[in-house]
């Protein structure tokens, strides 16, 4: 926006063609400003969801790997006792 900030009742006292296309021109650029806030928010809801499956994922595979890791000791285990 340009800096100047425009009051509730500005904008009911002022009727000029002028200062209507002014309060229309600032309005349209909040308008425009909160849509890319949106846009912004979708995808950032979007990265929010791809990194929590990515998280899940990550998560398995590590509890995978855990399994994994304790069977190999518990076999090395073995073969390491004294007979």
């Amino acid at each position: 926006m340009n800096g100047k900030a425009i009051k509730m009742s500005d904008l009911l006292t002022r009727s000029s063609p002028q200062d209507v296309a002014e309060d229309e021109a600032a309005l349209a650029e909040i308008l425009a400003e909160m849509q890319l806030i949106r846009e912004q928010m979708k995808a950032d809801d979007a990265d929010i969801e791809r990194l929590k499956a990515e998280t899940r994922t990550l998560k398995q595979e590590t509890d995978a790997l855990r399994v994994e890791t304790r069977a190999l000791l518990s076999s090395l285990k073995v073969l390491t006792k004294p007979c």
